[in-house]
């Protein structure tokens, strides 16, 4: 009988000295040394990957460095040996820079913001609005694999989810909408259920979003993905 895999955890970091380390254990084990090597600079993402064994319900990772100084971390995702894969739309590390292109390898851009075609912050896309912007990055495939539209985002003052309009599939609405969730001043995964939404899944065409609807801000963007 074959053994599934083991989960394995993506850790995303920045690091602008040499490398640094951390140890891990999972509940409470034996710690495993991680080595993460420069990313370049303190702006820019970097990821590693570790293969971990976890119980049935809730499991505890713990990341330390006791002696010195382990990396920024950014943000840690697991994915299990029995789930489905994401299909990452971007996650703006500048790999691909940014912009022109996302991570599908498609056309991306955004134009008229108070900061032109938006910034690279920290790995993530910011966009600051006065009642004008547009951004969009192609999908241009079938979705119908996947049922979910996440958005990893944060806002300078929080609530921004009514102050622009995400298009995806023939359907237009303002993110509140979409999602029924609100953006805070801290990052979070708020998803969008396409089907209930009345996104076409087969015809998605290219994600927008619009940002000239009376509305003054700033929010920041870490990652889009389908799951």
């Amino acid at each position: 009988m074959r053994e599934k895999p083991n989960p394995i955890l993506t850790l995303s970091y920045l690091n602008g000295d040499a490398a640094r380390s951390a140890q891990m254990s999972v509940n409470g084990g034996a710690s495993a040394n991680l080595s993460f090597p420069s990313t370049g600079g303190w702006g820019t993402v970097g990821t590693l990957q570790a293969a971990v064994q976890l119980n049935a319900g809730s499991n505890t990772i713990k990341l330390s460095n006791a002696t010195g100084w382990a990396p920024d971390f950014d943000r840690i995702q697991l994915v299990g040996s029995g789930g489905g894969t994401a299909l990452l739309l971007d996650n703006f590390d500048s790999s691909p820079a940014w912009l022109g292109a996302n991570d599908l390898g498609k056309w991306s851009s955004a134009n008229s913001f108070v900061n032109q075609a938006g910034v690279i912050e920290n790995g993530a896309l910011k966009l600051q609005y006065n009642n004008n912007g547009w951004f969009g990055s192609d999908v241009t495939q079938s979705l119908t694999g996947y049922s979910k539209l996440i958005m990893r985002i944060k806002g300078a003052a929080g609530g921004e989810e009514g102050q622009f309009h995400l298009v995806l599939g023939g359907e237009e609405k303002t993110f509140g909408a979409f999602s029924g969730n609100t953006v805070t001043t801290t990052y979070k995964d708020i998803a969008i259920d396409l089907a209930a939404s009345g996104v076409d899944r087969s015809s998605p065409g290219q994600l927008q979003m619009s940002f000239w609807h009376g509305s003054a801000g700033t929010v920041w963007i870490d990652e889009i993905r389908f799951e």
